[in-house]
């Protein structure tokens, strides 16, 4: 009784060891599996990567100003700063001095920036609602999100954060080069041309937000040194606050003779002649060597343990029986 038991526990525990002519056999007995299924996953492939709609990118180029007025009232300020503290006066000598491309790129990517920009410039339906119009390079409103007859939405109107991460996760990317200082924008669409415009449009709409701001911030500070000049009767303080309204005044001169007031364009965006995506060829290539892959591991697996895949796709044999 012992030595079956130990007898069967060796036949379980024997291993099978294949080398490359098992490989090479594996492949001839199932080569008609082989061929079959990597045509049939070839096949898919392509008619999934001709069923993808084109995508067209356009790209800007830009660099930050360098901001010298800033630098002339922070040695200003960090100058005199004695004698205003004395006097009770506070001239802002410790402000920090923050990167200008930095502080560009995070209000680009704002949510706050973002919305104000679609909704100013009308793209809630190319961004939400647009279908792929192919051959034209242009695309059609999607029925099944807004009726254009009646001007509505069919589903729940999106919101502006809806329209925000759509439009950041299938439009809009923006990259750095921390060593050039450049930043790029890229916009991606169906339409070449909106795609265009749409670079353009956020980049104007980026500098006109800050040369807002910096107008408004100007101005009441031009304002707090007027009024700190008519209640101070010290000569020192008197030039301070004259040459700082000087530096802000030139300020708000630059901003309202400037259109690129933030960032100037290095290379401007163009309509795209051919598409950004897909690459099909890649997707086609990739498809047939998973199904090349697949097909070979079964055909392996099936030789490990002893079979073959049979398939039964040639027609069926008739034979003709002669009766006398």
């Amino acid at each position: 009784m012992t030595k079956m038991n130990i007898s069967n526990n060796k036949k379980s525990t024997e291993i099978k060891v294949f080398d490359i002519k098992d490989i090479i056999d594996s492949i001839k007995l199932n080569i008609m599996f082989i061929t079959f299924f990597s045509l049939l996953i070839s096949c898919l492939s392509y008619f999934y990567a001709i069923s993808l709609p084109n995508i067209y990118k356009s790209e800007t180029v830009l660099l930050s100003f360098e901001d010298s007025s800033q630098d002339s009232i922070s040695s200003l300020a960090s100058q005199f700063s004695g004698i205003a503290n004395l006097a009770g006066v506070n001239v802002g000598g410790g402000a920090a001095k923050t990167n200008k491309t930095l502080e560009g790129i995070e209000v680009l990517k704002s949510t706050k920036f973002l919305s104000n920009y679609i909704l100013d410039r009308d793209i809630e339906l190319p961004i939400f609602a647009a279908l792929p119009d192919k051959g034209n390079k242009s695309f059609t409103i999607d029925p099944k999100k807004y009726d254009i007859a009646n001007k509505g939405w069919v589903i729940e109107k999106p919101s502006v954060l809806s329209l925000v991460r759509s439009f950041k996760a299938n439009n809009f990317t923006v990259f750095h080069d921390i060593k050039t200082g450049f930043v790029k924008i890229s916009i991606t669409h169906y339409s070449p041309e909106l795609a265009k415009n749409m670079a353009e449009w956020i980049v104007i709409d980026l500098n006109a937000y800050f040369k807002n701001k910096h107008l408004e911030e100007a101005r009441k500070t031009v304002e707090y040194l007027e009024k700190e000049i008519a209640s101070n009767s010290i000569k020192p303080l008197e030039v301070i606050f004259y040459k700082l309204i000087e530096e802000q005044t030139k300020k708000i001169m630059l901003a309202n003779t400037r259109d690129e007031y933030f960032f100037r364009t290095i290379d401007p965006p163009v309509i795209a002649d051919i598409k950004f995506s897909p690459r099909r060829s890649v997707i086609l290539i990739l498809g047939t060597a998973f199904g090349g892959l697949v097909s070979l591991l079964i055909a392996f697996l099936a030789h490990f343990n002893n079979r073959s895949i049979k398939l039964d796709i040639l027609p069926p044999k008739i034979y003709l029986v002669k009766t006398l």
